[in-house]
């Protein structure tokens, strides 16, 4: 999936400093499918089991709970439309009332194309959610990300000029 440059920012916190598409866009694929599985839930539809499955993704991508005051927080914020992508998608996806931005206008679009690609590709059966975690299961463990660490921002801007550098000599391969 490329990589992404990060700045340590603290303990248990890191700036994303490139690759903020690629997570959003992961991201609003996941929320979409947690959106499936609720419908398929409150349709009957191995209703327990997607339940689990919903809380599993939660846990797994959208939030980290903090094990001292339980609290729930996003894991992945933005410097840029966080509010939006917060008020919008965590936790519950697709409020149209503060789709004004373009940004934000974008992102539930994606939100929306993600979820009607879901529902067609998995359908509305007992199995669906089954389908879907295998899906997602299989898939997950094939998204790999080349993760560059920088200590501070003059070191992420030497990191963005040497692949700008590198990207203007490449040649392009047909």
């Amino acid at each position: 999936m490329g990589c992404l440059v990060i700045l340590q920012s603290g303990f248990k916190e890191i700036l994303l400093l490139d690759g903020q598409q690629r997570l959003t866009t992961l991201s609003i694929m996941i929320l979409a499918m947690l959106k499936y599985l609720e419908e398929l839930a409150e349709a009957g539809l191995d209703a327990d089991n997607n339940t689990r499955r919903v809380k599993h993704l939660q846990n797994s991508f959208v939030v980290n709970t903090d094990l001292v005051t339980l609290a729930s927080r996003p894991k992945l914020l933005f410097s840029d439309d966080n509010t939006f992508f917060q008020t919008c998608f965590v936790p519950h996806p697709l409020s149209t009332k503060n789709a004004t931005e373009a940004a934000g206008q974008k992102m539930r679009d994606a939100y929306t194309w993600f979820l009607s690609q879901v529902q067609e590709r998995f359908g509305r059966t007992e199995q669906s959610g089954v389908r879907l975690a295998a899906f997602l299961d299989s898939s997950a463990d094939r998204v790999c990300f080349t993760v560059i660490t920088v200590n501070d921002e003059t070191s992420a801007f030497r990191v963005f000029e040497t692949f700008k550098q590198e990207a203007s000599v490449m040649p392009l391969m047909h």
